[in-house]
Parts: C-alpha cells; sequence; structure tokens
C-alpha cells in the first residue's frame, strides 16, 4: 500500500498543479485566517485546473470555527 502524502498551504493554480504533477494525494487550501489564506474563487481556479489533469489529487480545505453548512 502507498502511502498518502497531503501538501497544505497552496495557495495558487500553479503551485496546486506542481504538487499534483509531483505525487501529492491530497492539496490542502486554508481557508482560516493566514499567510496562506485562499478565497473561495481562488480555490475554485485551483479546482479548475486541476480537472484537467487525467487523475487528480484529492482537496482538503483549512477552516476554523466554521459551521458545516458554510
Amino acid at each position: 500500500m502507498m502511502p498518502m502524502v497531503k501538501i497544505c498551504g497552496i495557495s495558487t493554480p500553479e503551485h496546486a498543479l506542481a504538487a499534483a504533477h509531483s505525487g501529492a494525494s491530497m492539496i490542502g487550501m486554508v481557508f482560516a485566517a493566514s499567510r496562506r489564506q485562499v478565497t473561495v474563487e481562488g480555490a475554485k481556479a485551483m479546482r479548475a485546473a486541476l480537472d484537467a489533469l487525467e487523475e487528480r489529487p484529492l482537496l482538503a480545505g483549512v477552516v476554523v470555527n466554521e459551521t458545516p453548512a458554510t
């Protein structure tokens, strides 16, 4: 069984693609207040870039004190 690797703090489509091409199993995007924080629009841009790949990593969001509805 291959280990899963998550690369967190990705904030641009270019970095998301670089992580995917490097073998990342998961890509983490920080929505909480941080210098690595991404907007929803930024996350959508990363998702669109990754959707062009034959196989794309799973996506994970880092949030703080958000409701499940949010």
